[in-house]
């Protein structure tokens, strides 16, 4: 598929619902240029199954590979803000940034879902989820990520103030320059019984787990990964300000 805006391999918006449905495309587009902030009226993005979901996607997968000039890009949605359950995409994703191998932006409920693709780009790359302002359960992401700039995560770039991510663990590695995370590359919001296992290596403010834990908790968690860095690198977050982390490891 070559378009610029909101492409999809099975809709490019979904208000309904959608079941037991495979997209197996290429896709080259633009994405968007719009900030996280985004809400469903002005949300455009690039999605392997859906560019906007805000209804409930079930049981249903995503492959091959999506290429864009610009941001708000999912190997599975480009923007959520429904219900996704038993989800999976496979394709890898390059692009400018809020880009990531299943959802770009999330700020609905996912459960029990999976990628595997690789992400490269410059900023707010993740191997599930790039900004999540929503809730993330029981998933993973194998796929690694690299980006040439900021805020890098195995599994979420950022997890927002509002973000909950529970039961969730990341196998990829985190290649980028400044906040850098095994799973977490940001995180303001709440983090709870999830691992990373990836390598991770950059600049500065890194961590095996979170690069950047400001605000929010982490709970039950640990990672298993190498650091690889120049300043303020850690075994498990490079740099926590106002935030709790607890029942934690790093090995």
């Amino acid at each position: 598929i070559y378009a610029s805006v909101n492409i999809g391999g099975i809709a490019s918006v979904n208000t309904g619902t959608v079941e037991r449905c495979s997209s197996s495309v290429n896709i080259n587009g633009a994405g968007s240029t719009n900030l996280p902030g985004i809400n469903l009226n002005n949300a455009y993005a690039l999605g392997g199954l859906i560019a906007v979901d805000s209804g409930k996607v079930y049981n249903s997968h995503a492959t091959g590979n999506i290429t864009a000039t610009a941001s708000n890009v999912g190997g599975f949605v480009g923007v959520a803000f429904g219900q996704i359950t038993g989800c999976s995409a496979t394709g890898k994703i390059k692009a400018l940034a809020y880009s990531v191998a299943f959802v770009g932006i999330n700020r609905g409920k996912i459960d029990s879902s999976f990628a595997t693709g690789k992400t490269v780009g410059s900023a707010y790359l993740g191997g599930f989820a790039s900004y999540n302002h929503g809730e993330i359960r029981n998933s993973y992401a194998t796929g690694d990520v690299d980006a040439t700039a900021s805020s890098g995560g195995g599994f979420v770039a950022r997890n927002e103030t509002s973000g909950i991510v529970e039961n969730c663990y990341a196998t990829g590695n985190v290649n980028g320059y400044v906040y850098l995370g095994g799973l977490a590359g940001e995180n303001a919001g709440k983090i709870s019984n999830s691992h990373s296992v990836g390598h991770v290596q950059g600049g500065t403010n890194l961590g095996g787990f979170v690069g950047k834990q400001e605000r929010g908790s982490i709970e039950r968690s640990y990672s298993t990964g190498y650091v690889y860095g120049e300043i303020a690198a850690a075994g498990f977050a490079g740099i926590i300000a106002n935030s709790t982390i607890d029942q934690c490891y790093a090995t």
